[in-house]
């Protein structure tokens, strides 16, 4: 849950001072002290290797997000479902594979939403850990307005991008959550689920 503790842009910069491409960088000094590597890694100047790192720390960062999400789905299962396939003589693997994930499967598809929804206007993960680099490899969409917006400071085409942006969320998510969970009422109701639970934990971690 560190992740989550922590403002996102704080993320970025913590992983980009282990990444650092130079002898104090935090994991270059422990893999040369281990005699695994002689020289110093430039982790963000490789293109390829920029665009998973980003990546993978994106996923880091949004997985307690997830977790969250999960633990309010499997806490919201009647316990008779289990007692009921117990009786049936299913084993563990059995009860999961019928009740579990057919229950959780509107929260995975309210994980991928949201998480598609993060990635596809993610600023402030990238900014601060490549700034769009090297080149334009890991230049997204948000990155791209930012740059027509307050550098060129063309402020039309950067409005312009940014209700493209803003209209493509809109309209992927309204035929997600139609196709894939089924209906508005159904959203409405596991996102109170997972709020309620939200808000449950809070309480219990400033007590």
């Amino acid at each position: 849950m560190l992740a989550w503790a922590i403002p996102i842009a704080v993320v970025a910069l913590i992983w980009r001072q282990i990444l650092l491409g130079t002898e104090f960088g935090a994991l270059n000094m422990m893999l040369m002290n281990l005699g695994i590597i002689s020289s110093p890694v430039a982790f963000f100047s490789n293109p390829d290797l920029a665009l998973i790192i980003v990546l993978l720390v994106d996923a880091w960062a949004r997985m307690p997000f997830a977790m969250v999400v999960f633990l309010a789905g499997l806490q919201s299962i009647p316990q008779h479902l289990y007692d009921a396939a117990y009786v049936d003589g299913a084993t563990s693997l059995q009860s999961f594979r019928a009740v579990t994930l057919p229950r959780l499967r509107p929260y995975f598809a309210i994980v991928g939403l949201i998480s598609w929804m993060f990635a596809f206007r993610a600023f402030a993960i990238i900014f601060p850990m490549t700034n769009g680099g090297p080149g334009s490899r890991t230049t997204v969409l948000s990155i791209h307005i930012y740059r027509k917006g307050m550098v060129n400071l063309n402020f039309g085409y950067a409005a312009a991008v940014a209700v493209f942006l803003v209209v493509v969320t809109v309209v992927v998510a309204t035929g997600y959550v139609t196709q894939i969970i089924g209906s508005t009422d159904q959203w409405i109701t596991i996102w109170r689920t997972v709020v309620s639970y939200k808000s449950k934990t809070n309480e219990f971690t400033t007590k």
